[in-house]
Parts: C-alpha cells; sequence; structure tokens
C-alpha cells in the first residue's frame, strides 16, 4: 500500500529506547514536553517509551498520496495506467 509504510525495524526499536532514555535525562518525568509524532506507525511507536502523550499530526507525514493514498501499486496500475508510467519511468522526478 503506498498508505501503509512499515512498522520500526529492530534498529529502530533499539533506538527508540536510547531516545526516550536521552529525553528523560533532559525532561524528567513532571516536567514539560509536548510530544508530536506524524500518523505513520512507526513515528508512534518511537514516541511510546516516552511515556508522555503523543499527538499525531497528519502534516508531519513524509508523503502525500493524495488520490493513491491507501491504494495498492496494483490498483494505481488498474485505475491510472498512465501515471502509474510515468512514476515507473522517474521515481524521483515524476510529480
Amino acid at each position: 500500500l503506498t498508505g501503509a509504510p512499515p512498522p520500526l525495524s529492530p534498529l529502530g526499536r533499539r533506538y527508540r529506547h536510547k531516545l526516550a532514555a536521552f529525553m528523560q535525562r533532559i525532561y524528567p518525568p513532571g516536567t514539560d514536553l509536548s510530544v508530536w509524532t506524524s500518523t505513520l506507525v512507526r513515528t508512534r511507536q518511537t514516541a511510546e517509551p516516552l511515556g508522555r502523550p503523543a499527538v499525531a499530526w497528519k502534516a508531519l507525514d513524509e508523503i502525500d498520496a493524495g488520490l493513491c493514498d491507501s491504494m495498492t501499486y496494483e490498483q494505481i496500475e488498474a485505475t491510472m495506467p498512465e501515471e502509474f508510467a510515468a512514476r515507473a519511468a522517474d521515481k524521483w522526478g515524476y510529480r
């Protein structure tokens, strides 16, 4: 799915605990800290060990897939063949 990025990798899971330990030294429990994440699963997973409420903002997501959000590549190819071909020809320059 274009709108379904993967969860944290094993390295990401290790990193989130190191990040939480670092942040807790700077912002010990009881101090004010606002935690913002994107709506992507892995960003929310990264914030979990902080032990603070997190606000997920869609505006922080990496990619807005527009009309193709939550579609599989097969669905895009079937319903928008010209767009699919244009992206396949130049993934990094396609817009």
